[in-house]
């Protein structure tokens, strides 16, 4: 073939991966905002095949003018988009639900650390009523008879340890899971939660908070303080996510942020200075919280 034969020739390369980044990046984005459920990923990964159809499309289209093929591309994208939206809010595949309880006695804890590693739903805390004999009540859902919660416990010296994991999340398309956690507020409780690709709300107002330490990819959370006892250190970790946090109006407080792509709002009582935000009541105070907090790609709101 002749340098001319080949220059008659066209091959357009559709920029494939590129086009699959930019849809992810409109889905999170959409999510960030709250258009779309976090919990929609529970779907949406069904759809992987349709890459498959793309890259095929491509390459059997590849002599075809590059913006067919992108525009081919946005519409197979754009259907399984669609549809996961649709399966996602209708529970289509979600099976027949039922609720599993989780209750741990109190006994003779004077301390618990509790350990939480939750993905793909809903997770709430919040506290049980007082002179209630039990560590933590739980109601978790299960899907066709398989539940969603791996829940174990031990003791030692009077502290409690509690692990809280979250399971199966293949068999939980159509809105994800849903847990409800109600704690003791008669005993200090320490807490470790990671979170991804979920919508929370921690209330810790009537519970004993210890510490808290919060890691989350790509979701919501609402967090609720009570007032301290002690130090509460806390140390929250966040990406891709919206986080609201609420602290008492009279509690003092001192935070350490560090936001990446990102922002971070703070109430006008606390006091500026360099990437630090202390209330006036702060120094010499015994009861106080200290918090750091660490974001790339999504938003904090503090009052």
């Amino acid at each position: 073939m002749t340098e001319h034969e080949n220059r008659s020739v066209p091959r357009n390369h559709a920029p494939i991966w590129g086009l699959f980044l930019l849809f992810l990046g409109v889905v999170l984005l959409l999510q960030t905002l709250n258009i779309l459920p976090w919990s929609l990923w529970g779907t949406l990964w069904r759809f992987w095949p349709a890459l498959l159809v793309i890259l095929g499309t491509a390459i059997i289209m590849r002599r075809s003018s590059i913006w067919l093929i992108c525009s081919i591309t946005f519409v197979i994208l754009g259907v399984s988009l669609g549809i996961a939206v649709w399966q996602n809010n209708t529970g289509v595949f979600s099976g027949k639900n039922s609720v599993q309880t989780f209750t741990q006695p109190l006994d003779d804890l004077s301390y618990a650390q509790v350990n939480v590693d939750f993905a793909a739903g809903s997770f709430t805390i919040d506290s049980l009523p007082a002179g209630s004999g039990n560590l933590v009540e739980i109601n978790a859902d299960t899907r066709n008879g398989v539940s969603s919660l791996d829940a174990s416990f031990s003791e030692k010296n009077h502290t409690g340890y509690l692990s809280l994991i979250s399971t199966n999340q293949q068999y939980w398309p159509g809105g994800g899971i849903n847990w409800s956690s109600d704690f003791t507020s008669g005993i200090p409780l320490s807490f470790d939660v990671t979170l991804a690709a979920s919508t929370t709300k921690l209330d810790f107002t009537d519970i004993n908070l210890a510490d808290l330490k919060l890691e989350l990819d790509a979701g919501t959370c609402n967090i609720d303080f009570p007032s301290p006892a002690g130090v509460v250190d806390t140390k929250i970790k966040a990406s891709a996510a919206n986080i609201d946090i609420s602290l008492p109006s009279d509690a003092a407080v001192r935070i350490m942020a560090t936001t990446n792509v990102g922002s971070l709002e703070v109430d006008s009582r606390f006091i500026k200075q360099g990437n630090v935000y202390v209330t006036k009541n702060y120094d010499g105070a015994a009861n106080r919280i200290e918090m750091q907090i660490n974001t790339s790609v999504g938003r904090v709101h503090i009052d």
